[in-house]
């Protein structure tokens, strides 16, 4: 960096040209190595609570990002819980994407948060902004008394319209579900087994409501046959601070069908109806679009049902009783 002044007296002209580019980082104290990395590292990540692996892992992707972009920008990666801020600055513009995401899937989803950020960046680079850049600086050498920089002031050049900032994007707010569920249960001294299908929407990450249909036919049972149907509506919250376990409840109606096999009687109306009512904890694990989730949990009825035989009680529907069972989710 210099300065040029020149001025004439008499009948003579003189230059003086004073070249601050050399002392400058004696003056500041700032080797020129250390200022290089500076600028060609880009990326300051703040997340406390990631493993120092991983830091280093999403470090080094989030620079590998930045040098195969066309831009020449620095990112600023902030991690508080579940809750990530990425800032992308190149020049005098700058993109922030505030997203709330999963710690499974943190890095994935930083990095496709950081390509969109230099995509609108990109985007916003109009033409003469790039030849602007490309153009070699003008000299400033020590010679003639007459400035090189004057044919270039003496250009006039329209200003350029202001660029209206545009909204940060953001990951979707919600969710579809659609998933399968194995679930046994105990009918008093004899076990069930059943299933269902779900479907639910999610809301931010965290809350989430779904529709389950499914059925329930008891092991052993040989002198009749019983089936319990059942529709239940549920409502599941997930809790990021309690090592992420899932707490649903739900409830909705409940059929039980019963009819003796051949050679035996059974009295009594052979479909009965109550509401069940159900109270899960489980512990989601997803990898992309796929989760599956263990969990335990108690079921109710309002009213108890039971199966006789030759008047003889073979089977009573009732109670709190517990439950367990798997569910495989596909998430869009």
């Amino acid at each position: 960096m210099g300065y040029r002044v020149g001025y004439r007296r008499g009948f003579g002209c003189w230059a003086i040209s004073c070249a601050l580019g050399a002392p400058l980082p004696l003056a500041s104290n700032i080797p020129f190595a250390r200022a290089d990395a500076a600028a060609t590292d880009g990326v300051v990540l703040a997340c406390p609570d990631l493993l120092p692996e991983k830091t280093a892992e999403l470090e080094a992707r989030a620079r590998a990002t930045l040098l195969t972009s066309d831009l020449s920008a620095t990112v600023t990666i902030t991690c508080m819980a579940e809750r990530v801020a990425v800032q992308v600055d190149a020049g005098d513009d700058s993109v922030t994407l505030k997203l709330r995401l999963a710690a499974t899937t943190l890095r994935e989803d930083v990095l496709r948060a950081l390509d969109r950020a230099l995509a609108e960046l990109s985007a916003r680079v109009t033409p003469e902004d790039q030849a602007a850049a490309s153009a070699p600086a003008p000299s400033t050498g020590t010679g003639s008394g007459v400035s090189q920089l004057e044919p270039v002031a003496a250009e006039t050049q329209s200003p350029s319209p202001a660029r209206q900032p545009t909204p940060a994007a953001r990951l979707p707010a919600s969710e579809l579900e659609v998933g399968a569920q194995v679930i046994g249960e105990s009918w008093g001294k004899k076990p069930a087994l059943g299933g269902g299908l779900r479907a639910a929407v999610r809301f931010d990450s965290t809350w989430s409501c779904g529709v389950r249909a499914g059925a329930f036919h008891p092991l052993g049972l040989r002198e009749a046959t019983a089936l319990e149907a059942h529709a239940v509506l549920d409502v599941a919250v997930t809790a990021r601070s309690l090592a992420g376990l899932r707490f649903t409840l739900g409830a909705g109606p409940s059929l039980l069908l019963a009819s003796p096999e051949a050679g035996f009687v059974g009295p009594g109306a052979p479909l009965k109806s109550a509401l069940r009512v159900e109270a899960q904890i489980g512990r989601p694990f997803r990898w992309h679009w796929v989760e599956l989730t263990p969990w335990v949990g108690a079921r109710a009825f309002t009213a108890e049902r039971g199966v006789r035989v030759a008047e003889q009680s073979r089977l009573v529907l009732g109670g709190v009783q517990p439950q367990f069972g798997l569910a495989l989710s596909l998430i869009h």
